[in-house]
């Protein structure tokens, strides 16, 4: 830093720089290494406070999603547990809650990622049962469908299953299923 007639004034505080201060030059000019350290401390809590936000916004949405989910439940005399699984577009299990888990006997880890037809279907089942998926849609959320599962021992049971949609025609598209035992 050279020196001037006037002392030179730092960039963010406007507060005179004096000899010997720890300073840096940028574009935006001469800067004390504390209003530096001070700005990037405000940064950092301004963007921890934005992500405290946004997970409080996402324990209310879940909260939501949960109240709408017992409401539902309510509605059409869905047990109080649920075969709940969510597949994208090609039919990949995305979601097995732990009633399909009891229910079928495979752990979630066993079967996410994998195609829900070929897994869970009989055979005979699977046109069918692919043509429903092809074709779900939030209206057929009203009409009922009985399709058997194949669990792990070979035994098969009967599921009354209602599918959705979510995200419909984007990428993100989600075909959900809520499931009844009803052998």
């Amino acid at each position: 830093m050279a020196e001037t007639d006037s002392d030179p004034t730092c960039a963010r505080c406007s507060k005179p720089i004096k000899p010997g201060a720890a300073v840096r030059f940028s574009s935006e000019g001469w800067t004390h290494l504390t209003c530096e350290t001070r700005d990037r401390a405000l940064r950092h809590l301004e963007t921890r406070e934005q992500l405290q936000r946004s997970r409080e916004q996402l324990r209310e949405q879940v909260k939501d999603a949960r109240a709408l989910i017992r409401e539902a439940r309510k509605r059409s005399g869905l047990p109080a547990d649920p075969l709940l699984v969510a597949t994208d577009r090609t039919g990949r299990l995305l979601l097995f809650n732990a009633a399909c888990e009891a229910v079928t006997g495979y752990l979630r880890s066993d079967v996410l990622g994998l195609p829900l037809l070929e897994v869970l279907v009989p055979e005979p089942w699977r046109p069918a049962m692919a043509k429903r998926l092809e074709h779900a849609s939030d209206e057929s959320l009203a009409h009922p469908f009985r399709c058997p599962w194949r669990a792990r021992s070979g035994e098969e049971r009967m599921i009354e299953w209602r599918y959705g949609v979510r995200e419909p025609g984007t990428p993100d598209e989600v075909v959900f299923g809520i499931g009844t035992v009803v052998d």
